[in-house]
């Protein structure tokens, strides 16, 4: 049966590769190596913002923060003692400053040993879900051991990519559509947002990165996705179906047929 055909704007496209990534994650490390009194988190769990995650023994640390409140005592004893006595010129000035630098030496440790105890505190920055581990109470952690990585909410996410140099015609605000690899046909709308001022020497690849709605995408991040990056503006094209195509050794053809003249 003859068809008739249609014209239509058609888009040029370039597939590249691209991966999802969440906009807020963190690698959680303790700073200080100690054994583990109180793990506050489950693998895989909801946590909130200032929720505990781990503290280390710090017995020592307290013992000896109690013992420099106790030497901070009795230096201000020393100071107002030591002030009372100046004004009857009972005491000089030089013993006056000496009390009050020793004074400020013991409240300086102590703020040391508080900061140290604190480093042993382990907080959440912000509300997130937390990876899998396996910390017990009693377990010794070494420095900058990986307590857990952190995700915080999922319902925006990034598509970080990388295109050609030769095919770098995007721009801020730029929309594209990403697809998964098992579900191809579902498309999804994502926003250029970033682009890397600087062109790899080695690649010669420019790195994006766009915004993707992922309240209902639902990707996880790490997830690998096909970007389809337009490419050039929209063209008018003839569009027909495939089976009006015939194929010969110089190439696809189709037949048009045009009405006869009359007589």
């Amino acid at each position: 049966f003859p068809l008739t055909v249609t014209t239509s704007d058609w888009q040029d496209t370039l597939d590249v590769m691209g991966e999802v990534k969440a906009t807020r994650t963190l690698d959680i490390r303790n700073e200080l190596e100690g054994i583990i009194t109180y793990v506050g988190f489950s693998s895989g769990g909801q946590v909130q913002k200032g929720q505990m995650l781990l503290t280390l023994d710090s017995i020592n640390e307290q013992a000896q923060l109690d013992a420099t409140q106790a030497e901070i005592t009795l230096a201000k004893l020393d100071v107002s003692r030591l002030t009372q006595l100046a004004e009857t010129r009972a005491a000089s000035r030089s013993q006056i400053d000496q009390a009050m630098a020793q004074l400020a030496i013991k409240q300086a440790n102590a703020r040391a040993l508080q900061a140290t105890i604190a480093k042993k505190t382990l907080v959440s920055p912000f509300s997130g879900t937390t990876g899998l581990h396996e910390l017990e109470a009693g377990g010794f952690v070494a420095a900058n051991s990986l307590i857990t990585r952190l995700i915080g909410k999922l319902d925006q996410a990034w598509v970080d990519f990388s295109v050609p140099q030769s095919a770098y015609q995007l721009s801020p605000m730029s929309e594209l559509e990403i697809a998964t690899i098992n579900q191809p046909d579902i498309k999804h709308t994502a926003k250029i947002i970033a682009i890397d001022p600087v062109i790899s020497s080695t690649s010669r690849n420019v790195r994006i990165r766009a915004e993707l709605d992922n309240q209902t995408a639902q990707l996880k991040p790490g997830t690998s996705v096909k970007v389809m990056l337009p490419v050039g503006k929209p063209i008018s094209a003839i569009r027909l179906p495939n089976t009006a195509v015939r194929y010969d050794s110089f190439g696809p053809y189709v037949y048009l047929l045009t009405q006869a003249a009359d007589g």
